[in-house]
């Protein structure tokens, strides 16, 4: 039985034909041969016609086009086997418009076929399946906020379906092996103001396995991916373009039956090569248990990652070489997200918990580096790592390790001052390893050739699983519950010449600095520092200078960790018990002059002493001058200041002795000073020191002066505590003229106005001066023609009334500043407060 000639058609929208064959019609195993073909459908027609039965709006804004059907064809012999063929199926698309979200699309010349597909039959169903499938489309656009234009992209699929079973016992119903192979060609990609891509090709085969048990199984899948040419575009300009090329391969991928099983990777490697200024190359696996494991090296050459990289780099940076970063990973795979977490120690053990074993390295081989500056350039000849830098992760001992040296060569072009040094190098090294989270040890060395800076340090931390105990982790937490050694030492020896560095100092000589911390969790903090130099020379740049200083100090203090609120008191039996001292002036001449002269040089054995060659201080008309300085520091939670000091200055020499009792609540300063040939003209500009040499006026001076003063912060207390005694055992009329005219500029004082006239007529043999609750008194003696005559007196002499409230404006703030730091140097508790705000107190009730 034959149908032959089978036609419809409707108008010009639906063209179609078909036939039929029916070999022995009434035997069950009768033949059957069908065929549908050519068929022919105009989309635009059939869009019209479709229309008023689509929701609106209507998903597609514009279809012109044919559907079109080679042939489709079905072969049937008897009941059980069969084949059914379909060739020259397409989608042929002039245009097509549709709405998305982002912007509309819009496509010209869009052609969708499949060429050809094959399926055999047994017991009616399908034994295999042949299909070749092609696409290809003229030119893509989306409009919108990021315009993207797409020309000449085509692909195709081909696919083997072999040994299919749709009665399979699997519990996916299906099993078969599939031959795969598909490829995407692009001639062009265009993102506006962002990305251009040229030429890329990728191509994919692989075969995949559908198990009896359920099991995917895929083998041997490569993909190969090729641009000829990635070009950005950055800040209005192009980027060079850039040649890609990449291979991912991989064996054995595995998907379970099993509801929530996880798949597996045997073995994947892939390479990536970006115009040789990249390259990639990594293997890794995924095991049934969940642990991925990867390797790899990363290598980029400077020489040509540069051009790519120029336009985001300020204009001059120039650099070549090699860098390398090479990885060892394992670590689990398929975890829940991990829930948010205020304590970053937590966060952090719980991150790397995830991590069986790693280890990552860096190689650096950098040369020629240029960063360009305000005024001028910075460059680095070398930049290298004579030990690579290495992270290992926590393994089977669980310790965290880092590890490293960095090395540099002939660094040049610092600004400022640094200019004038000669090119540098140094080298930087690390070592560091955390266990079990318990503890935290760093070791770290800095040197710089040829200023011969050098710089070490050491940290050991103990007791971090506490931290893990906490919320969150505050400075607080790490005083109450951390175990702590910092070690940090700084040395330099300069050229004997004064050699500029950045900042705009000079420096020679040698020098250095050590700081030790000792932390003991709750308990107490420990501060130990030292410093010491040898003919060191230092010159500022308001012109102070300072050459041949030798010097041995030492700062040592004891901290004890307390909590609560920042309050003091003092019990009523402490003023019994333990009195404050009771400060008094000295007790005259003879013993001032014993007490300054008393060396006191020793009395922190040597610890604290310090020599000066020369001093120079400021540099306008009348800079001042010290030579042979000598001293003695002196820095305790009681006192403070210069145990002994002496130097040559004026023409003359200074002893003096200075300390600040930090034991009552208002710190007091107690100082004693013996001075002798003073030439007090030497501090006068270079015109005035001319005309009192020609004048030839009396300017020395010799004495000693006492001085004991609260630090109070308000001037009227300031004035009152003040205790002063001055001796004047010499002094050129001259000088004590202009001292008194100073106190009684207006001439109101008749007794200050009679001594003024008295030293005019002769000579003073002796002065003695002094202060007390607020007043000023002085008495003196002149020798006028060979007679003696008392000074008149000048007694209480209220100081308020002095022409000083300004000066006196100044120093109360001086000191209101000063009692600050004081607060801070007679310390000797850190107080944790209620919030968490850590300050230095000093405990009252001791």
């Amino acid at each position: 039985m034959r149908f032959t000639d089978g036609r419809l058609t409707a108008g010009t929208l639906l063209d179609a034909s078909w036939e039929a064959t029916v070999d022995r019609p009434a035997s069950r195993d009768r033949n059957l041969a069908a065929r549908l073909g050519p068929v022919r459908i105009d989309l635009r027609q059939g869009l019209a016609l479709a229309a008023p039965l689509l929701a609106r709006p209507l998903p597609i804004r514009e279809l012109a086009g044919e559907l079109r059907l080679q042939q489709l064809e079905a072969r049937l012999q008897g009941r059980t086997r069969g084949e059914i063929t379909l060739s020259g199926l397409g989608l042929d698309l002039t245009r097509l418009r549709l709405p998305l979200a982002q912007g509309e699309l819009t496509a010209t010349g869009v052609n969708v076929a499949v060429e050809k597909a094959t399926l055999p039959l047994e017991a009616m169903q399908p034994s295999r399946i042949d299909a070749q499938l092609s696409w290809a489309s003229q030119r893509c656009s989306v409009a919108g906020k990021q315009p993207v234009v797409a020309d000449g992209m085509s692909g195709g699929l081909q696919v083997a379906v072999k040994e299919l079973n749709l009665k399979s016992r699997s519990p996916r119903k299906i099993s078969a092996k599939i031959d795969l192979r598909q490829s995407f060609d692009l001639q062009r990609l265009s993102l506006e103001r962002t990305l251009a891509v040229d030429a890329l090709h990728e191509q994919l085969t692989a075969q995949v396995y559908l198990r009896d048990n359920g099991e995917i199984e895929m083998t041997r899948p490569e993909m190969k991916f090729t641009l000829a040419a990635l070009q950005g575009i950055a800040g209005g300009k192009k980027l060079r373009p850039l040649p890609l090329t990449a291979v991912l391969t991989a064996t054995n991928i595995r998907l379970p039956a099993a509801k929530g099983a996880r798949p597996s990777v045997e073995h994947a490697s892939g390479t990536v090569t970006a115009g040789g200024a990249v390259q990639l190359s990594a293997t890794g696996a995924l095991s049934p248990g969940q642990q991925a494991v990867t390797d790899g090296t990363l290598r980029i050459d400077l020489d040509r990652a540069l051009p790519l990289a120029a336009p985001f780099l300020p204009k001059g940076v120039a650099c070549g070489g090699i860098t390398t970063l090479t990885w060892n990973l394992a670590a689990l795979a398929g975890q829940k997200p991990q829930a948010k977490e205020k304590n970053p120690l937590r966060m952090a053990r719980s991150s790397l918990g995830l991590i069986d074993r790693g280890e990552l390295t860096m190689t650096l081989a950098n040369r020629a580096i240029t960063w360009p500056l305000a005024n001028g350039k910075l460059t680095l000849a070398e930049l290298r790592t004579p030990r690579p830098v290495r992270l290992a992760l926590p393994g089977k001992d669980g310790k965290l390790r880092l590890e490293g040296e960095l090395a540099f060569a002939r660094l040049s072009g610092l600004p400022g001052a640094g200019a004038t040094l000669p090119a540098q190098s140094g080298t930087l090294s690390f070592d560091g390893e955390l266990s079990d989270w318990q503890s935290l040890k760093l070791r770290e060395q800095f040197k710089i050739q040829p200023l011969g800076l050098s710089q070490r340090a050491d940290v050991a931390i103990g007791r971090l699983d506490s931290l893990l105990e906490q919320e969150s982790i505050t400075t607080a937490a790490l005083l109450q519950r951390l175990d702590a050694t910092i070690i940090t030492e700084a040395a330099a020896g300069f050229p004997a010449k004064l050699t500029p560095i950045p900042g705009g100092m000079e420096l020679s000589g040698k020098g250095n600095a050590g700081l030790r911390l000792n932390l003991t969790a709750g308990r107490g903090l420990r501060v130990h520092a030292t410093a010491a130099t040898r003919d060191f020379g230092l010159r500022l740049k308001n012109g102070t200078t300072i050459e041949g200083m030798t010097a041995d100090l030492l700062f040592e203090r004891d901290y004890a960790l307390a909590r609560g609120k920042e309050t003091g008191w003092t019990p009523l039996s402490a003023s019994l018990v333990r009195p404050l001292p009771e400060q008094s002036g000295s007790a005259g001449a003879t013993e001032l002059t014993n007490r300054v002269r008393e060396d006191l040089r020793g009395q922190e054995h040597d610890s604290r002493r310090f020599t000066i060659r020369r001093l120079v201080a400021g540099n306008g008309k009348t800079p001042l001058e010290l030579t042979a300085l000598e001293g003695d520091l002196l820095l305790t939670p009681e006192e403070m200041g210069l145990s002994f000091f002496q130097a040559e200055t004026l023409g003359g020499t200074i002893r003096l002795r200075g300390m600040i009792d930090l034991r009552p609540e208002v710190p007091a300063v107690s100082a004693a000073c013996s001075f002798s040939n003073l030439e007090t003209f030497m501090l006068l500009p270079p015109e005035v020191r001319q005309e009192s040499r020609t004048q030839k006026q009396e300017t020395a001076v010799t004495g000693e002066i006492s001085l004991d003063a609260p630090l109070a912060t308000g001037q009227r207390a300031l004035l009152e505590g003040l205790k002063m005694r001055l001796n004047l055992r010499r002094i050129g009329r001259d000088t004590l003229e202009r001292a008194l005219f100073s106190l009684d500029p207006y001439e109101r004082n008749e007794q200050l106005v009679s001594q003024r006239k008295l030293l005019r007529n002769g000579n003073l043999n002796w002065l003695r001066a002094g202060t007390l609750d607020g007043s000023f008194s002085l008495e003196g003696e002149v020798r006028v023609k060979g007679v003696n005559i008392t000074l008149p007196p000048v007694e209480r002499i209220r100081l308020a009334d002095l022409p000083i409230s300004k000066q006196m404006a100044k120093t109360v703030s001086q000191v209101t500043a000063l009692r600050k730091t004081l607060d801070l140097v007679r310390s000797d508790t850190l107080l944790v407060g209620p919030e968490g705000k850590i300050s230095l107190v000093r405990r009252n009730n001791e």
